[in-house]
């Protein structure tokens, strides 16, 4: 009976050419299938660290030289490496974060460093330069206060690396309001700041410093997914926007995942509130992530060369980036199929922040 319906479902599928045409084309995507998954397990698992072009191209070091580069979220991580790299090629650096002892630590970090590979730096190469994010408003003045102290007002390279991350189930308005202030209108609005500068100088290069988050939409992360997401469309169209009236502004988007740093702890709950004041605190997979050095190298590797995007992350992550890639229907199952364990790691950590933070109380002297 079995073997019957297959003979007839043969004959009709040869007795119609459309039906045969549509059979072959799907024969032809289940391959294409097979191979893109084959192509992203082998690329994740040999290249490690970053995706293929940015692993195969060299840094192209003269393009740094001589140039002025404003870092935001230049303190520590990924930032405060962008900072060193940049020092060490010949940049001057504008440096930015909230705070200016901590700006201050940074900056004599770089001066360590760059002493550590046998240059001088000066004084007058670094500008130090506090902000908050949160407060749009005075964008302007900022901007204004960079270009004072740049060269001719020239700002060459900006790093828009500063952001703040979330965890947590069904996060307040607040909460999503604060998150998409910080990691997109704010560097929507200070691009939109820089751009006519940089068009004005005839040279330009924006770098944005997304995350995994922008193509891998996990379950807790809802309004951090949803602000790298736009910063990741935002300069994608702004690349093309250049491109058409000839505008000599490079554009690149990296979207590291896993990066060692210490910024755990500044990760906001469901109430926008951190979810551990501890600044010793680590994620448990961010602990096992690529180094905020080894991260920068590939930043700086992919800018040099004009990549529009560039992926750094551990094999594991990178693997997950390169099936979203080709094969998203895949990825986004999986993800679903994941979303209910995911959501308990979540509850578990929260808890887990929670009692520590109620042992560190315990534990603390009380004043009178």
């Amino acid at each position: 009976m079995e073997f019957h319906a297959i003979g007839s479902v043969l004959a009709n599928l040869f007795a119609s050419p459309a039906l045969l045409a549509v059979a072959g084309c799907a024969s032809v995507k289940l391959a294409a299938c097979v191979l893109n998954f084959i192509w992203s397990l082998c690329a994740a698992y040999l290249l490690r660290e970053a995706d293929f072009w940015t692993k195969l191209l060299p840094e192209k070091r003269g393009y740094w030289k001589n140039r002025v580069a404003w870092v935001t979220g230049s303190s520590s991580g990924i930032g405060l490496s962008l900072c060193r790299l940049l020092a060490q090629r010949g940049c001057r650096i504008i440096m930015s974060s909230r705070n200016m002892e901590d700006l201050q630590a940074a900056k004599q970090d770089v001066v360590t460093f760059c002493a550590q590979k046998g240059l001088q730096e000066s004084e007058n190469a670094f500008l130090l330069l506090p902000f908050d994010m949160l407060k749009l408003e005075a964008l302007e003045d900022v901007v204004k206060k960079a270009t004072a102290w740049a060269p001719n007002g020239r700002i060459d390279f900006l790093f828009n690396n500063a952001g703040v991350s979330s965890r947590g189930l069904f996060m307040s308005y607040e909460a999503t309001e604060k998150i998409l202030k910080i990691d997109l209108l704010a560097q929507v609005k200070l691009t939109k700041l820089v751009l006519p500068i940089m068009s004005k100088a005839g040279f330009g290069h924006i770098i944005f410093t997304n995350s995994e988050s922008s193509k891998l939409v996990t379950c807790g992360r809802e309004p951090y997914c949803m602000a790298k997401a736009g910063l990741l469309c935002f300069a994608e169209s702004l690349s093309r926007d250049l491109k058409a009236k000839s505008i000599n502004i490079s554009v690149t988007s990296a979207v590291p995942g896993c990066i060692r740093t210490n910024t755990s702890y500044k990760t906001l709950g469901p109430d926008g509130a951190p979810l551990t004041d501890d600044t010793s605190y680590m994620h448990p997979d961010v602990a096992a992530g690529l180094s905020p050095d080894t991260a920068a190298r590939y930043m700086l590797k992919a800018a040099s060369n004009k990549l529009r995007e560039c992926w750094v992350a551990p094999t594991p992550v990178l693997f997950y980036l390169y099936v979203q890639e080709y094969l998203p229907d895949l990825m986004s199952s999986l993800l679903d199929l994941r979303a209910e364990a995911h959501a308990l790691e979540i509850e578990e950590e929260a808890q887990e922040l929670e009692e520590i933070a109620q042992s560190v109380s315990r534990t603390s002297p009380q004043t009178t």
